[in-house]
């Protein structure tokens, strides 16, 4: 079984990341950022790809290739897009898993 490939990246905000690129297909993949603090802080971007694997449906990006393809600019312009993989705010008070159906 492959290991995984991990990179090491600092915030502007001087959060500390370990990052890995999962679930690959033939044009996109997703970045996670693991914070080295606590899993709630963790977030995830998707990165799109116009390499040639993205014209062949049957094709997958290599995760380890990706990860290391990105600029630390790249992973800079990613991070800044990415998204908090747990809502630690719930303004409404609603449980993640109710459905709010009329």
């Amino acid at each position: 079984m492959a290991t995984r490939a991990y990179r090491s990246f600092r915030s502007d905000d001087g959060a500390s990341w370990r990052v890995d690129v999962i679930l690959p297909g033939s044009s996109s993949a997703l970045v996670r950022f693991r914070s080295l603090l606590t899993p709630l802080d963790d977030r995830y971007a998707y990165l799109q790809s116009n390499g040639p694997e993205s014209k062949i449906v049957t094709a997958r990006l290599d995760a380890a290739r990706t990860l290391e393809s990105l600029s630390e600019a790249d992973l800079a312009r990613i991070y800044r897009r990415s998204l908090p993989v747990v809502a630690k705010q719930n303004p409404l008070d609603v449980p993640n898993s109710s459905f709010s159906g009329g």
